[in-house]
């Protein structure tokens, strides 16, 4: 080969090199951002470069040329033979492209006769790369058949506020104070989420959430609570162990869920408040069934309608005392199905049914461990069970881009269940009926952009068998006012109020509950 071909080739195609940093396997180079279509692009190659000429033709007359990401040439590099094949493959690929495009004319004799020499020279090498680029493309396809999620996603999430109570009087019950007006001293709660997502496949999911918390649950008798309350004592402990996969050609998702999984995880329908107390934060009560070991589906027979079923169970994973009062079907446990309706992209409406069996038939489990629900349990100390059906309707209404409309109504009734053999005299409780609801709206962008206001007020699940008893029923009233700091801090100035929290018995006085807090929420 005369030199001063030799010489040009040999220059151009060391500018192939990004082109090789992609082809040759085992490289530590950055991926190229593509072909360059003007020398100009390359910020390191300067018109006084001695190849910059050779550079120039290659790039305006065959575009094989592959700059770094940053748009860098690092043409000072030194290249190994197989990065010279690499390179050199890539512009005979690009030569064949317009040869088969009829571009020939763009391609000389004399090019192509250099280009077939040093194509006879390499052949080992070519053949070399060829056979490493194909084992390495084996490994690969190997490696994905046998590793589970490369990639596990993390993401985390703490919650913490200062929170302050009182009542606007002493709560006295048969003449004696139970609580005093301002005895709640501010407090400083906080909730710590981990949340691990995995796949297999890329379209399913494995959620392992470790959580860690302490919170109060309850500031004063017939309160709700905060929405992130719950005890612990700080010690980190598996929050949940679910997985998701999708079915039917993707019509469908199906649920597996053995540790802090419910109806929750399958249901459609939730409120859009970003409230402070545990009331607003609930979807509805009709979802407020056990939870723990928990198998459902997702259901989407066409672009309106929602199908949702689950079943869960509190303690699948135990045995109790007699064999046959715990485990999957034995202990306390649920069925629950929502059939949601969506006639519009602003308006979805959501049917609930849930029943529930539970072991130690408590009605205040009805009322997230509040005494908001009270029944004439309290006539009997016997032992018993319960049945509660319970039935819901719900809706979420986009009035305009800056108001939401949301709430829902619920109905049902608790069967109590005596043992089959109790002391003489014993009185069955029998049967009660209770309702719900909640309505409010949700502010989007209020103010500034991802921002969030709200109003929300409703009545806890109560009894309705007490009305000659109560002097009056409870109702929350929550506001709040939402709004990013940055990216990863959200602040939260918010209050709630409670009136009649325990139903205003004949002879107790029953003052209001005040709860205000301002709670920090970091996402990161």
């Amino acid at each position: 080969m005369p030199a001063k071909h030799a010489n040009y080739w040999k220059t151009l195609l060391a500018g192939t090199l990004g082109a090789a940093a992609v082809l040759t396997p085992g490289m530590a180079y950055a991926q190229a951002s593509g072909p360059v279509t003007a020398i100009s692009e390359l910020s390191d190659v300067q018109p006084t470069d001695w190849a910059f000429q050779a550079l120039q033709s290659l790039v305006e007359r065959y575009g094989c040329i592959a700059g770094y990401p940053d748009r860098t040439y690092r043409g000072n590099r030194a290249m190994t033979r197989f990065e010279f094949a690499a390179g050199m493959n890539a512009c005979l690929d690009r030569i064949n492209e317009l040869i088969a495009a009829g571009l020939a004319d763009k391609v000389s004799r004399e090019d192509l006769a250099t280009l077939q020499r040093l194509q006879e020279e390499f052949a080992a090498e070519l053949a070399a790369l060829r056979g490493r680029v194909d084992a390495l493309e084996a490994d690969v396809t190997d490696l994905k058949g046998k590793v589970f999620n490369p990639v596990t996603k993390l993401n985390a999430q703490v919650i913490t506020a200062i929170y302050g109570s009182a009542l606007t009087d002493d709560r006295i019950v048969d003449g004696v104070t139970v609580a005093e007006q301002d005895q709640a001293n501010m407090t400083l709660p906080y909730r710590v989420r981990l949340n691990f997502d995995a796949s297999f496949t890329g379209r399913d999911r494995l959620r392992i959430r470790l959580q860690a918390r302490d919170a109060v649950t309850e500031f004063f008798d017939g309160d709700p609570g905060p929405g992130f309350g719950g005890g612990g004592g700080g010690t980190f402990t598996l929050a949940k162990l679910i997985y998701q996969f999708p079915a039917f050609n993707n019509a469908a998702t199906i649920y597996a869920g053995i540790s802090g999984s419910g109806v929750f995880d399958v249901f459609n329908y939730g409120t859009p408040f970003d409230a402070l107390s545990d009331f607003a934060d609930a979807p509805n009560s009709t979802a407020d069934v056990p939870g723990g070991t928990m198998f459902g589906f997702r259901f989407r027979p066409g672009d309106q309608f929602r199908l949702a079923y689950s079943y869960s169970t509190r303690n699948g994973q135990r045995l109790g005392n007699g064999f046959g009062d715990s485990g999957l079907t034995g202990g306390d446990s649920a069925h629950a199905v929502e059939l949601g309706f969506l006639p519009t992209e602003t308006l979805e409406l959501y049917l609930q049914f849930a029943t529930t069996y539970l072991q130690n038939g408590d009605p205040s489990f009805l009322a997230n461990g509040t005494s908001l629900f009270r029944g004439p349990l309290s006539v009997t100390d016997v032992s018993h069970s319960a049945r509660v059906n319970a039935f819901s309707v719900a809706a979420n209404w986009e009035l305009s881009p800056r108001i939401i409309l949301s709430g829902w109504f619920t109905t049902g009734n608790i069967d109590y269940n005596l043992p089959n053999v109790v002391p003489a005299g014993t009185i069955d409780p029998g049967d009660e009926d209770f309702n719900g609801f909640l309505f409010g709206f949700a502010f989007p962008d209020l103010f500034i952009e991802g921002a969030q206001g709200g109003v929300v007020f409703g009545q806890p699940i109560v009894t309705t068998s007490n009305d000659g008893v109560w002097d009056s029923r409870p109702f929350i009233v929550d506001v709040y006012y939402s709004f990013p700091v940055n990216e990863y801090l959200t602040l939260t100035p918010a209050a709630y109020f409670v009136s009649n929290p325990n139903g205003a018995l004949p002879g107790d006085n029953d003052p209001t509950i005040g709860v205000g807090a301002l709670r920090a929420v970091f996402n990161f």
